[in-house]
């Protein structure tokens, strides 16, 4: 078994690093989006400062941006962002009670798919289609309003230019 892999794209090599950093550390759009499964979600943005604080303003929800990630952000504030968050780092907020109001997304559950150990939910939340692999015990359901939490230790930005990482 190796212990590197190489994403390729039309021919040209996108990545070449260990299966964890791939999937932790993708270094654009194609690979994140690549790696995993479900998929990354990726939700247009923006990086603002509010309250002297820095968020990510996806229009229906802010987020706080984690002190050790504004100094990279900073240059992006103002502008428009790719916002990425992997499912399983997207939570029920009623099984996270302890969870930042500032990560919280309110949205509609389209879809409820129960897999055991956990369950996949597709949800709406404005013009954003989320997908989210939440803990088994949740009590959301098709048709309903759930909220969520994100994990934004674990987010991902990229250029929505050059769709390169920006973190």
């Amino acid at each position: 078994m190796g212990d590197r892999i190489v994403v390729m794209k039309d021919g040209l090599v996108q990545q070449v690093d260990s299966p964890l950093n791939l999937y932790e550390k993708p270094a654009n759009l194609f690979v994140a989006g690549f790696i995993g499964s479900p998929a990354m979600n990726f939700l247009e943005a923006k990086v603002t400062r509010q309250d002297g604080r820095m968020v990510v303003d996806g229009g229906v929800f802010r987020a706080e941006v984690p002190p050790d990630y504004v100094p990279t952000l900073t240059a992006w504030a103002g502008r428009p962002i790719i916002f990425g968050i992997r499912p399983e780092d997207i939570h029920d907020h009623a099984l996270r009670p302890d969870a930042k109001n500032e990560a919280v997304v309110r949205a509609a559950v389209d879809v409820h798919e129960p897999l055991g150990s956990d369950i996949i939910l597709y949800l709406t939340a404005g013009e954003h289609s989320i997908v989210a692999r939440v803990d088994a015990r949740s009590q959301a359901r098709m048709g309903h309003d759930t909220e969520v939490v994100l994990d934004m230790k674990k987010m991902h930005v990229f250029n929505p230019d050059t769709h390169e990482a920006v973190l």
